[in-house]
């Protein structure tokens, strides 16, 4: 996926980047924000570091899939579809 402005050749000095890769990050940091948002609020006591169900650290360290079945109720047609 080609990200604009972003110069591969000059992945090793950050210094010299243009403005617009970060920008793009930031727009796709954006969008990623909701869900995220979600999974430690409403979600919190599933995903949590110190103190969740789920070891995430073990799950991407291993390179096991995880899947999990997120309860729809209580959020939006909207919302669970980020999820």
């Amino acid at each position: 996926m080609d990200v604009p402005g972003f110069d591969i050749a000059l992945v090793r000095t950050p210094s010299v980047w243009t403005e617009e890769p970060r920008k793009q990050h930031s727009y796709l940091t954006g969008q990623f924000l909701e869900t995220f948002s979600t999974f430690t609020e409403t979600f919190g006591d599933i995903f949590a570091e110190d103190a969740g169900d789920i070891d995430i650290r073990d799950s991407i360290h291993s390179d096991r899939i995880l899947l999990t079945l997120i309860p729809a109720m209580n959020t939006s047609q909207h919302t669970t579809s980020a999820l």
